[in-house]
């Protein structure tokens, strides 16, 4: 019962199994009750349950919730670190948690506030409420830690960082889990993790939108330092200041493979994309994102800001609108590589912006933009560039093409606003760009440059000989 619950804080070493459902809903408001004495003005239940194991004596034996459920637990201890059913745990497994009412101060979760172990095929409903390292299942892992099978459906809040649906931060291993809930943060905000610091992440999902006052705000991952992503996606909304991505605000130097996410991003700073807003010394790919994106500065269908790191198999169709550095695929190529990739969503900018990439300073390849690119004057009047593939190249292009309409009033081409890179063996339609020039102002190497009708374009037969024909 509910009793015997709480009374698992008298062996922190012992092993303990379920043996039926327990129901606390009425236990908390039972004025007789063993928590009858512990009421304060501010919650009229009381603080309620009391976490198992503290930070210098932590719970070290195990759980098995053999599938029974509690359900109602209920903890109001706002000015204390380490809370949920198990303050400082490890080996819970089997045990769902129904409608939980938590509020803690930072590492709150609704099974653990820390974890140090295992956790497998376990769950939680209801509500999660901290400052920071606050998650619906877990504040904070070890990095020996392994979350196996496990799921939140929680709604999660929280006023400081590191804030996930499923987990606050995560030094350790997440697996074959998922995050349905709502998640509301300051920065470094996630729908499945906050802060991945260094840990696994693999065959995971999250659905719930995601919202932070600040920085790092992604629709899986808040922030993905050295950490690796696989198999995983993102579905939810997700609206922040600066660094935001539909699947992970800010990566860096992180593996990021066979993922997508699907819900609008939108941030009212810099870095913003429909995968990851910023993407430092890391890979991505084959990797998606089709959902519309909206920022300021380094905005992109897929990524924002990509420097010095890889993109390869990837692609975005969702529309792109943002300021300065604008792409279909990323805003800012920044010293990096772009492979075998695509864009076919609408760009709208003022500098800048271009069908697959708006400033690049890397290596493009293999690649093709097939959406409209709308480059206005920027609040000044200057011209910048706008193109259907890139707005301004300061770095090389090759085998590549672009079908989108290209509109702008700066260095407007059917490939390349300006280029002051290297352009070559590369083609644009000149119907459905409406450009008949493939730079708008060339400052740099074009080698083999070929402007095809639409007609040529799409009629495989005329397309080949009409390439072969012009050299390319």
């Amino acid at each position: 019962n509910s009793h015997q619950l709480q009374l698992m804080a008298m062996d922190l070493n012992a092993n303990y199994t379920l043996a039926n459902n327990i129901d606390m809903r009425n236990a908390f408001n039972n004025a007789s009750g063993m928590w009858a004495t512990d009421r304060t003005g501010e919650s009229p239940i009381g603080k309620g349950f009391v976490p198992i194991g503290s930070e210098n004596d932590q719970f070290t034996g195990s759980l098995d919730g053999q599938g029974y459920t509690i359900s109602g637990l209920k903890i109001y201890r706002p000015s204390t670190d380490g809370v949920g059913l198990f303050g400082y745990g490890q080996g819970i497994s089997n045990l769902g948690l129904i409608d939980v009412d938590i509020t803690g101060g930072d590492y709150v979760g609704g099974l653990a506030g820390n974890n140090y172990g295992n956790i497998s095929n376990s769950y939680v409903t209801g509500s999660v409420s901290g400052g920071g390292d606050v998650g619906g299942l877990v504040g904070w892992t070890s990095d020996d830690s392994a979350i196996l099978g496990s799921r939140s459906a929680a709604t999660v809040f929280g006023s400081g960082d590191d804030v996930g649906g499923l987990v606050g931060k995560n030094k350790g291993s997440i697996s074959n889990s998922l995050a349905t809930g709502n998640v509301t943060g300051e920065s470094v905000v996630g729908g499945l993790v906050g802060y991945n610091d260094g840990g696994l992440i693999t065959n995971v999902y999250a659905t719930g939108n995601v919202e932070g006052d600040g920085d790092d705000i992604g629709g899986l991952v808040g922030y993905n330092y050295s950490g690796s992503i696989s198999n995983s996606y993102a579905t939810g909304d997700v609206d922040g200041d600066d660094d935001v991505g539909g699947l992970v605000g800010s990566s860096y130097e992180g593996s990021i493979t066979n993922v997508y996410a699907t819900g609008n991003v939108e941030g009212i700073g810099d870095d913003i994309g429909g995968l990851v807003g910023y993407n430092y010394i890391g890979t991505i790919t084959n990797s998606y994102a089709n959902g519309s994106v909206a920022g300021d500065n380094n905005v992109g269908g897929l990524i924002g800001d990509n420097e010095n790191s890889t993109i390869t198999n990837s692609y975005a169709t969702g529309s792109v609108a943002g300021d300065d550095d604008v792409g279909g695929l990323v805003g800012d190529n920044d010293s990096s590589s772009i492979t075998n990739s695509y864009a076919t969503g609408s760009v709208n900018g003022n500098g800048d912006v271009g069908g697959l990439v708006g400033d690049n300073s890397g290596l493009i390849s293999n690649s093709y933009a097939t959406g409209s690119v709308n480059g206005n004057d920027d609040l000044f009047g200057e011209n910048f560039g706008a193109g259907g593939l890139v707005g301004d190249n300061r770095g090389s292009i090759s085998n590549s093409y672009a079908t989108g309409s290209v509109f702008g009033y700066g260095d407007v081409g059917g490939l390349v606003g300006y280029n002051g890179g290297t352009v070559e063996n590369s083609i644009w339609d000149t119907d459905t760009t409406g450009q008949i020039d493939a730079i708008g102002y060339n400052d740099g190497d074009s080698i083999d440059l070929v402007g095809l009708s639409t007609q040529v374009f799409f009629n495989q037969v005329n397309f080949t000989s009409g390439t072969v024909e012009s050299g390319y």
